[in-house]
């Protein structure tokens, strides 16, 4: 019996079997990537909201009333001006020589507005000819197709070409007018929201409250038919 117990604690017993750690596989989907949310363009009127809260403070007057009349005299502080100086410019024969100064401007000018002015110069040239496209304006074909920008030119070459042809062409003053008065109306662009914010207490007071209160007086209050009651006939 000793021996039968010794000889089994002398047999080495079997190795138990390595476990080895089980990984998590990990399935990885390949998609597509998100889009990211277009974020919408802030609102040219939102950072001039506050000033026009104070003045709707100080006034009594309606805050969107406001709003609504500064953004139709800033509408009011481009279109007019425009047509202005496109006539005196037409007048003057002088468009083609603002265009061709305008071309000729560099970053380190005395005032630093060298790279603005080129910027309204090639935004002008091609709101132009757009609308000189679409309604057939300055000698261009009504309903042409504009021009694609690989096949443009420089816009300090196209304005040199209008420049040259202004003084020959009508047709070409026209254009270079039109693109001068342009670039003109953009530079007064503080001046504008000055005189927008200025005149526009003024004008919801004498213009867009009358007008409303005239158009929910007038449409949606409208008074009700007498009625003459005449004997058995009823008189509307």
């Amino acid at each position: 019996m000793m021996l039968k117990a010794g000889l089994r604690r002398n047999v080495p017993r079997p190795a138990l079997p390595l476990r080895l750690p089980v990984r998590s596989r990990r399935f990885v989907t390949n998609l597509p990537p998100s889009t990211p949310t277009p974020t919408p363009p802030s609102s040219r009127l939102a950072r001039y909201i506050p000033r026009l809260s104070d003045i709707s403070t100080k006034s009594g007057l309606p805050l969107p009333s406001l709003a609504i009349s500064f953004a139709i005299l800033h509408e009011l502080t481009a279109i007019l001006p425009l047509l202005a100086l496109f006539f005196a410019f037409q007048a003057f024969g002088v468009g083609g020589t603002i265009i061709k100064w305008a071309s000729r401007q560099e970053d380190g000018d005395d005032l630093g507005l060298g790279s603005y002015i080129r910027e309204w110069l090639e935004e002008g040239q091609k709101r132009v000819d757009k609308v000189a496209r679409r309604y057939g304006l300055f000698g261009y074909e009504r309903g042409s197709k504009v021009v694609a920008e690989e096949d443009r030119m420089s816009s300090e070459q196209e304005a040199l070409q209008v420049a040259a042809a202004a003084k020959q062409s009508s047709a070409a003053a026209g254009v270079a007018s039109a693109v001068a008065a342009y670039v003109v109306v953009k530079a007064i662009l503080p001046l504008r929201i000055a005189a927008s914010i200025g005149f526009a207490p003024g004008f919801t007071r004498y213009a867009l409250e009358p007008f409303r209160r005239g158009i929910w007086h007038g449409l949606l209050r409208r008074p009700r038919p007498t009625v003459v009651t005449k004997g058995k006939d009823t008189i509307v």
